[in-house]
């Protein structure tokens, strides 16, 4: 064999050995998989629980605001029954400067914001 031969088959053996070398071998793509699930499902474990606590906060806001509205409208209802009871108290007879000093001694602006009057 001449060394032009020897030197090609020894590159061609050194190349094939390289390329080998090179590829991947299915260790490799099994570490890289399972890192992508891994991630996937870190992220996917991660936004529900992001997702969770978020749909638990808006909840408790809503109770909250509900139980806000409840309280202001239990307000409201013991002025109206206020003004019954003043009505009841005079027998129906009652005249409008009467009414009047009534509704204006509640301070109704100051004890019961948002409503207009009681009429």
């Amino acid at each position: 064999m001449s060394d032009a031969e020897l030197y090609s088959s020894r590159a061609a053996k050194l190349r094939k050995k390289i390329i080998k070398g090179s590829n991947l071998h299915w260790v490799h793509w099994t570490v890289i998989a399972f890192s992508l699930i891994l991630t996937i499902g870190a992220w996917y474990i991660s936004s529900e629980q992001i997702n969770q606590k978020n749909q638990q906060k808006f909840e408790r806001y809503a109770d909250q605001s509900i139980e806000l509205v409840k309280e202001r409208m239990r307000l409201y209802e013991n002025a109206l029954w206020g003004g019954v009871a003043y009505i009841d108290s005079n027998q129906l007879d009652i005249s409008y400067r009467s009414w009047l000093t009534y509704a204006e001694s509640l301070r109704i602006d100051v004890a019961y914001p948002g409503i207009n009057g009681i009429g």
